[in-house]
């Protein structure tokens, strides 16, 4: 197990994992209850709690047929690493090899990382607000995808999900991809609209009309200039 994590996790995750796999030494069965394919462990584990010594016991729980097992400190749920309850219950099953549904792709030192697809300009001040959405999209799908990858259920939910979503945005009538053009609100002189049709309460006075005299000049009306807010 300990050979299986060092190939497939970089560095520092395994230094983790490999601390969890020292700890399972100072780790011993209080009990068990099996039930069939289940199994309860009870693991009592020394702590140590300043000058002294405590022993605590940790639930872990055993599925042998669909090889899972979860442990009541949920170190794995919280951290990705495998915590040493758990392995000491995989190994009383004779389970030397940590189940792939146990390594995270996110430690993985062979994985590609999404990141590494995108290209970098320095100078490009102007990116487009089509990348922007894509880029927000892709950070949110890739989330959803770690969630859900290493169950079967919550693959398919996802499935479903995204399967109803795309749907929906094919029917969206204000989907840009029917090119269809958006119609334009009317010009009113009467509704106090300017000559470009954006209504006055969707301006905001930037600087206000005054005149300024100079030497030699007279008096120059300055612009209005107007900042539209949408």
């Amino acid at each position: 197990m300990e050979k299986q994590v060092q190939d497939v996790y970089t560095i520092s995750k395994f230094e983790e994992f490999q601390n969890e796999l020292t700890g399972k030494m100072y780790c011993d069965m209080a009990s068990v209850k099996a039930d069939g394919a289940s199994s309860e462990y009870q693991i009592s584990e020394d702590v140590k709690m300043g000058e002294t010594k405590k022993s605590v016991n940790f639930k872990v729980l055993f599925n042998e047929y669909y090889n899972e097992v979860k442990c009541s400190c949920c170190m794995y749920e919280f951290r990705g690493i495998m915590c040493r309850h758990a392995i000491y219950a995989l190994i009383r099953h004779k389970i030397h090899l940590l189940p792939d549904k146990y390594i995270m792709q996110r430690w993985r030192k062979d994985v590609k990382r999404c990141h590494t697809w995108v290209k970098i300009s320095c100078d490009d001040w102007n990116a487009t607000p089509e990348a922007h959405r894509c880029d927000k999209m892709l950070k949110t799908f890739n989330e959803i995808k770690e969630l859900a990858n290493y169950s079967e259920d919550k693959c398919m939910v996802v499935m479903d999900w995204m399967d109803k979503l795309k749907e929906a945005l094919l029917n969206h009538e204000g989907d840009c991809g029917n090119n269809r053009p958006i119609p334009k609100s009317p010009t009113s002189r009467s509704s106090g609209n300017d000559a470009n049709g954006i209504s006055n309460e969707n301006m905001n006075l930037f600087t206000p009309n005054y005149s300024v005299g100079g030497y030699g000049m007279g008096n120059i009306t300055r612009p209005i200039f107007y900042e539209n807010h949408f």
